[in-house]
């Protein structure tokens, strides 16, 4: 048998066929993905159908047209409605009928139409909605879960007051009386009867480990800040003095964390700085939370408050006058002054407080110790610390905030270290360096591309043009071998300095 025919003329359907089976392969995989794709609701979710039944009064043929609209635009969205027009057929006893609905554990809300004629009906208990009242009040009082029953508001009093009976009146209601709100408020219902509320209660998180201190207190300064939040909602005028008295507890406080290191203790000195320094946590937490109360409320308060205040705070640095003491005395305030003013940054760039912190940035800071005055810009609260030097960003890291994590106190450090030429200083980046091996988008610099931006950062920099600042930074040579095995992102790795202010 001459086999040269078949190759011949049945390989080539064959290899068709194969591109056949492999095309429709092809086809139902693309479909499959569009589907998931567009699918609103993720595969492995079971939506389980919410089955209600709506109680009302006849009162009028308006009303009644009001109830199967609603009714409808419920079934339309997935709600299964129990309703008399539909289920209640002839020869049906209508009270049975009433108290199946009321009490059937399959019916998961019960929807009561408030009206002027149920109010009237209800409170006088009259006709079948008198009759359904008494069936649904000791279901409410004794045995049912609270959130079965809802009122649902169609209609208002002349004078404004909701037509609600007493057997709900306690209960909060969902207003479709006006058309102004009732989007919201059936969208409310909705959210309601698929248990998908608006607002989810956040996850149980764990407790500060300094309330268990068994040596911890709450602060008067945590007792402050309680009272600045509650009036910031309610009198915000009386923060300007709560403020003050805020600065001057803090301050108060902090003479409390003085140590003294001794040749004859047991402890080493680096143990004993870093015992303080967890001492002082609460009062950090506390410090956070006045900058954010400050950032919510900056029409109530004195933004020099935060000059005077790390001024003062500079003071701990450093000896009294005819005080003896070593330079590791004030190891413990060095690192709280410097992890205060990350902090402080911080917060000030997240909530894009620019002017409030060019002003800082290019303040000269003025502060006493021992017998002379001393001077400097914001690079003094980089002091050295002689006994935990190389383990500072370690340790800052260690105790982060939750709301201002790892990245942010890393991108502040970096943005520091990068403004801090412009402003004639030099800021150590030791939280960066401890932290050196990930990559930054430095979120600031970047968006220099845009004009509005631009303007409203330059402050930062010292200079109140564009073409100045486009100028410094093409110009200005970064040198800095403080750091010969680490490379520092500099500022020029965010943007080309030609493109600062390009768009509009």
């Amino acid at each position: 048998m001459d086999i040269k025919p078949f190759y011949k003329y049945k390989i080539p359907y064959i290899i068709l066929y194969m591109v056949f089976i492999l095309f429709l392969y092809k086809v139902v995989f693309l479909t499959e993905l569009m589907l998931l794709e567009n699918m609103p609701i993720k595969k492995d979710t079971i939506i389980k159908t919410p089955k209600v039944y709506i109680s009302y009064s006849w009162s009028s043929e308006d009303h009644q047209k009001w109830i199967i609209k609603l009714a409808e635009d419920l079934m339309a969205n997935g709600v299964e409605v129990k309703l008399d027009l539909w289920d209640l057929k002839e020869g049906h006893d209508i009270y049975d009928f009433m108290e199946s609905m009321v009490k059937d554990p399959e019916i998961d809300r019960v929807l009561v139409i408030c009206d002027k004629g149920y109010f009237e009906k209800a409170e006088t208990r009259k006709g079948g909605v008198g009759t359904e009242t008494q069936i649904i009040t000791p279901e409410i009082y004794t045995k049912t879960k609270q959130d079965k029953f809802i009122p649902i508001l169609s209609e208002r009093a002349e004078d404004g007051s909701p037509y609600v009976p007493t057997f709900v009146k306690g209960r909060l209601y969902i207003d479709l009386s006006s058309s102004e709100t009732s989007s919201s408020e059936y969208e409310k219902l909705l959210r309601n009867l698929f248990s998908r509320p608006m607002h989810v209660k956040p996850e149980l998180g764990k407790p500060p480990p300094h309330l268990f201190d068994n040596d911890a207190t709450p602060t008067k300064t945590s007792k402050i800040i309680r009272n600045m939040r509650d009036f910031s909602r309610t009198n915000p005028r009386i923060l300007r003095s709560l403020s003050k008295e805020f600065i001057q507890e803090f301050i108060h406080l902090l003479q409390t964390y003085r140590i003294k290191y001794s040749k004859e203790s047991d402890i080493s000195y680096d143990k004993l700085v870093l015992e303080s320094i967890d001492k002082m946590l609460p009062i950090r937490d506390d410090f956070i939370s006045f900058v954010e109360i400050y950032c919510s409320n900056k029409e109530e308060l004195d933004p020099s408050l935060f000059e005077d205040f790390f001024e003062k705070l500079l003071e701990f640095t450093g000896p009294k006058r005819n005080e003896t003491y070593t330079q590791l005395d004030f190891d413990n305030y060095r690192f709280l002054l410097w992890e205060l003013f990350l902090y402080f940054v911080t917060i000030l760039l997240h909530h894009k407080e620019f002017s409030l912190l060019a002003k800082i940035l290019n303040k000269d800071f003025i502060f006493k110790q021992g017998h002379k005055v001393d001077n400097g810009r914001y690079v003094i609260f980089c002091y050295a610390i002689k006994s935990i030097n190389d383990i500072r960003g370690k340790k800052l890291i260690e105790r982060k905030n939750i709301v201002y994590d790892e990245t942010k106190l890393v991108t502040t450090d970096l943005i520091l270290y990068n403004l801090a030429p412009f402003n004639h200083t030099k800021w150590y980046p030791y939280v960066y360096l401890q932290n050196s091996m990930i990559d930054y988008d430095i979120e600031l610099f970047s968006r220099l591309k845009s004009k509005g931006y631009c303007e409203k950062i330059m402050p930062l920099f010292g200079v109140d043009r564009i073409i100045d600042l486009k100028e410094m930074i093409e110009t200005y040579e970064f040198e800095d071998k403080s750091f010969p095995f680490v490379t520092i992102p500099i500022l020029k790795s965010f943007i080309d300095p030609r493109e600062i202010g390009t768009l509009s």
